[in-house]
């Protein structure tokens, strides 16, 4: 490569890394309106959940390492399909977004937050949008998109993309098309996308269909833009054959949020993941695949058990 090609690359990358930049007064904008009680670092209640939170995943990963020693099956997609299978039964994106009774515990900036977990999916939204305005897609894939919540909010956000997911369980595709009976979008996902929508019934033509990320039924290149979002943290039985698959069908661009292991090394998270056999992939594991990671974004808002990057990555 010449020098040029060089020099144009990396103006390039420097300019994605500004456009699709989220500031933290946003990111506090954004989670507000879902945290219910603030803590400081040193706070002693707040100091006693992470103990707690670290003790419970301790058992947790000693009673996975017990099953491995009996020669129980560790935790694959058969497990994954029928979790989420009763996960998403009988329930729509509207379910998906209502109010919940529980809290999760979230770290950032020295600072913890009791709050409702969706109000962190709005941050992974608001990083899709501005890449997708960037790049400017024509397709755009989720994989792994559950009831779709995700899907319809970037398609009423871009109408004129073609929006569509692969689903691993039956109850999330058709929760999909139940969803997609409304005449309009409803306000309750009109007010979670952190950018206005500009057409309330693009949400309709998205397609979603059941299948396994491991095995995507698209063709070579087919699609612009393919993103995850916490979708890959339950496919450590697969992830190989995912990463291969994503990379395989993405003509430009991949964005994945997901448990990378470079956010991931306290002890708590490392008992969690492994407990439950999450996605442990690191960000430098990528190239392997065919991809090129042109932006990483690690200090945003997790849950204390478990930390999450973005990772954008070029096709190589």
């Amino acid at each position: 490569m010449s020098v040029k090609a060089a020099t144009d690359r990396v103006d390039e990358a420097n300019a994605l890394e500004l456009a699709i930049e989220v500031g933290d007064d946003e990111i506090e904008a954004l989670i507000a309106p879902y945290i219910r009680r603030r803590f400081d670092a040193d706070d002693p209640e707040w100091r006693k959940l992470v103990d707690d939170q670290e003790r419970k995943w301790r058992r947790a990963y000693r009673k996975s390492r017990l099953r491995t020693f009996v020669g129980l099956p560790a935790r694959g997609q058969g497990h994954v399909k029928k979790e989420y299978g009763r996960q998403w039964g009988g329930r729509t994106a509207l379910d998906i977004l209502s109010p919940k009774d529980g809290s999760s515990a979230v770290i950032w900036r020295n600072h913890g937050f009791l709050m409702d977990a969706n109000g962190l999916k709005r941050i992974y939204l608001l990083f899709l949008m501005r890449l997708i305005e960037a790049l400017k897609p024509v397709s755009v894939l989720e994989a792994g998109c559950g009831t779709g919540v995700n899907l319809f909010v970037l398609a009423s956000r871009f109408p004129d993309i073609e929006f569509s997911g692969i689903e691993l369980t039956a109850q999330g595709a058709a929760a999909v098309q139940t969803f997609q009976e409304e005449s309009t979008l409803p306000e309750v996902l009109s007010s979670y996308s952190p950018l206005p929508p500009r057409d309330t019934s693009a949400f309709k033509r998205v397609h979603v269909q059941q299948a396994s990320a491991a095995e995507l039924p698209f063709q070579d290149g087919q699609v612009d833009l393919v993103f995850t979002c916490l979708a890959l943290e339950q496919m450590k039985a697969v992830q190989d054959s995912a990463l291969r698959e994503i990379r395989r069908v993405a003509r430009r661009a991949i964005v994945m949020t997901e448990p990378f292991a470079d956010c991931n090394a306290e002890s708590m998270r490392q008992h969690r993941i492994r407990a439950h056999a999450y996605f442990d992939a690191a960000v430098d594991d990528l190239p392997r695949f065919g991809l090129k990671p042109t932006y990483v974004r690690k200090d945003i808002p997790a849950k204390i058990a478990m930390g999450v990057a973005i990772v954008a990555s070029e096709t190589v």
